[in-house]
């Protein structure tokens, strides 16, 4: 095909629009005109009809050409390219109805067929382009409770009353070592690559919804070589610099995180195995302490190199849009925390009254990497995310206040290299932790109030590290540290909630200087420093146009 014939299908997507707005429009046209019981300008209506026909046709030939590059799943691009060619001919047979006399009735059935043709029509295109279902995926999606419950289908270790998972079960499902195919890496697939690699579109004759599509690779050649991440184009591509043309996805579109690409590459050295698990990648936070060249490590500040090794200072990348639109949707608030960097600022204090274990591990799980301030206060959290809690290597400051935190969640915080603020009042968490916050080298600020560490435990903590500043109750009331002295007021204003004094306002005048009769003394106003009285409220308004017209007459 040639180059210009390519060109020319690839406008497709830019004219497809023009003849939806004009058949839509000119329907409208001649829906609002019998209601009100009139024809539609002929001339207005004639005009918009033919643009609509030859836009419709020029939509259906760069369609039809643009099939014919490939990439599109038959049966789909079938259904939309004959309901395309279907639209284009009964737009031309509208418009040549409308351009005759008497002919106004089969006019009218004319446009109905082809609004009625264009609507399967544009759903077809929508679903090529964006996946099957596109349309309804909203209706389809999680609600917001759902969202924030984090409910999932009950399972063998799922709690009787509700199907939600159990606290055990959701800490296993976050800190298991090992990984499946159908769990962790086909739901990649479609988040990522859905659109251009699916069911219904196949760029470069890849599909990835079906493991049988996935093992037969596309034009390139395989998607993979079992045990040889290196030598697989699937690891290639994802490892590309976003600008890079062969870059997948592309640039704009979600990229896969960092630990995503590992879990891949992971999964392809075990053998790429659809049905056996594979051991998890090792995290970054616990890595080996060698740094690769070029890449920024955090200090470790203790100085014994076992604090902070292999934990890279700022992610590879942004966070990924969706995830972060996730949260939000989940009313979880998400911002950077500062301009110059990709770390996040994580806060669940909307979302507290509702949201449990599954839920905030569903939310993080994908952003564990990003987050770098994350408070938890007041949610139904447990022992059961802390698990994924310790693996957020670049945590700094951590609030779990008012949650269900116990000393064997804290363990799990011990693995936190960079956390430098940590706040457990009012959790279970006792003097069985103390040994874990101390040895924790970063830690510089701890909240212990009411919980259940004891004046002891805070003692031994402060002896142990007298660098950290540790908050907590050790008994006793707390004493007031200033007390207010009584309040003295000055000056000529009445004091608060005294009615304010008014000022006599006598006039200078007993005449209204504009009708001549007595004065009112409710009608006065301030004219160079006098207070001059009037009759009526009209008279005010005369004398404002030209007070020299009116001469006082003094009392």
């Amino acid at each position: 095909m040639s180059p210009w014939i390519e060109v020319f299908g690839r406008l497709h997507p830019l004219v497809l629009h023009l003849p939806i707005g004009g058949l839509a429009a000119l329907a409208l046209i001649e829906v609002a005109a019998a209601l009100r019981r009139r024809r539609a300008a002929l001339e207005t209506t004639r005009t918009l009809a033919w643009f609509s026909a030859a836009s419709a046709v020029l939509a259906a030939g760069t369609g039809y050409v643009l099939n014919l590059g490939g990439g599109y799943a038959s049966d789909a691009v079938t259904a939309h390219l004959w309901l395309g060619i279907a639209t284009a001919a009964s737009a031309v047979a509208t418009a040549v109805l409308r351009s005759r006399e008497g002919r106004h009735v089969a006019y009218l059935a004319a446009l109905t067929v082809t609004v009625v043709v264009m609507i399967p029509a544009g759903h077809y295109g929508a679903a090529l382009t964006h996946g099957a279902g596109f349309l309804l995926v909203p209706l389809q999606a999680p609600s917001r409770d759902d969202a924030t419950s984090g409910s999932t289908a009950p399972t063998d270790e799922a709690e009787d009353s509700g199907g939600a998972l159990s606290p055990q079960a959701a800490a296993s499902a976050v800190a298991s070592e090992e990984a499946t195919f159908d769990r962790d890496i086909a739901p990649l697939f479609p988040s990522r690559c859905g659109a251009c690699h699916g069911e219904s579109k196949t760029k470069g004759d890849l599909a990835l919804h079906t493991r049988e599509a996935i093992s037969a690779g596309g034009e390139s050649g395989p998607l993979y070589v079992a045990g040889k991440p290196e030598e697989s184009e699937l690891l290639r591509r994802l490892n590309l610099p976003e600008e890079d043309r062969e870059h997948m996805p592309p640039e704009g579109k979600p990229q896969l995180l960092a630990h995503e690409k590992a879990l891949i590459a992971a999964w392809i050295e075990a053998g790429a195995p659809f049905d056996a698990a594979f051991m998890r990648p090792t995290p970054s936070g616990a890595s080996e302490p060698v740094a690769e060249a070029g890449t920024t490590k955090a200090a470790d500040p203790s100085g014994d190199g076992v604090q902070g090794a292999g934990v890279e200072a700022e992610p590879d990348s942004a966070a990924p849009a969706q995830a972060v639109a996730e949260l939000k949707e989940s009313l979880v608030h998400v911002a950077p925390v500062s301009t110059e960097t990709a770390l996040l600022w994580v806060d669940f204090a909307a979302a507290a009254p509702s949201i449990d274990d599954t839920g905030i591990a569903r939310l993080l799980e994908p952003l564990r990497d990003y987050v770098a301030d994350l408070s938890l206060a007041r949610s139904s959290a447990s022992d059961a995310v802390a698990p994924l809690l310790g693996s957020m290597s670049r945590l700094k400051r951590l609030d779990l206040r008012g949650t269900r935190l116990t000393d064997v969640g804290a363990a799990e915080l011990a693995r936190l290299d960079l956390l430098e603020e940590l706040n457990l009042a009012q959790t279970g968490v006792t003097d069985a932790s103390v040994d874990a916050l101390v040895k924790m080298r970063s830690l510089r600020r701890v909240h212990l109030w009411r919980s259940g560490v004891d004046a002891e435990g805070v003692a031994r903590m402060r002896t142990v590290r007298p660098d950290m500043t540790i908050i907590a109750d050790e008994g006793g009331a707390a004493e007031a540290l200033e007390t207010e002295g009584e309040i003295k007021l000055t000056g000529d204003l009445p004091p608060p909630g005294a009615p304010a004094a008014v000022a006599a306002l006598t006039p200078v005048n007993s005449v209204c200087p504009v009708s001549g009769a007595p004065v009112n003394a409710r009608y006065l106003v301030v004219h160079e420093g006098r207070v001059i009285g009037f009759c009526c409220p009209n008279c005010p308004k005369e004398f404002w146009s030209d007070p020299s017209k009116f001469p006082l007459k003094s009392p």
